[in-house]
């Protein structure tokens, strides 16, 4: 990714992610504490019927919830994309020389004369 971009251009998925999410919080946590709040505070008739919190994104059928998973989804594959074209342009450091086995004496006997014959 470029240093020059935008903040923009670099933060929009998780821009959306978060936004997505507060509506969600609001909808599905927020309103209905909300609502249910302002029912029984205030003043009724007492044969008023009890009125439910309604999600306003699920009307429609969920189809805000539809294209929000299509969106963040598919901006999710494309920035899985671009890590993985950045990984593959990126130069590739030398192997390393392979080790060589050399013998050396064993660290517990300071005379090699003193080591036990097998």
């Amino acid at each position: 990714m470029n240093n020059n971009e935008s903040w923009f251009h670099k933060n929009w998925r998780p821009a959306l992610a978060w936004v997505y999410g507060f509506i969600c919080l609001f909808d599905f946590v927020f309103g209905p504490l909300v609502y249910f709040w302002v029912q029984q505070f205030e003043t009724q008739a007492v044969n008023d019927a009890y009125r439910e919190w309604k999600p306003l994104t699920l009307q429609g059928g969920g189809l805000f919830h539809l294209s929000m998973c299509a969106v963040l989804g598919v901006s999710a594959y494309g920035r899985t994309q671009e890590k993985m074209g950045e990984l593959d342009s990126a130069p590739t450091p030398p192997p390393a020389p392979p080790k060589t086995f050399t013998p050396t004496a064993s660290p517990h006997f300071a005379n090699p004369n003193d080591r036990p014959a097998l």
